[in-house]
């Protein structure tokens, strides 16, 4: 799906849905 904003941490983006 769509990814999600990365956090500032720097870890890797989050998927909004539910596909990795």
């Amino acid at each position: 799906g769509t990814w999600g904003i990365r956090p500032p941490f720097g870890y890797r983006p989050f998927p909004t849905n539910s596909e990795p």
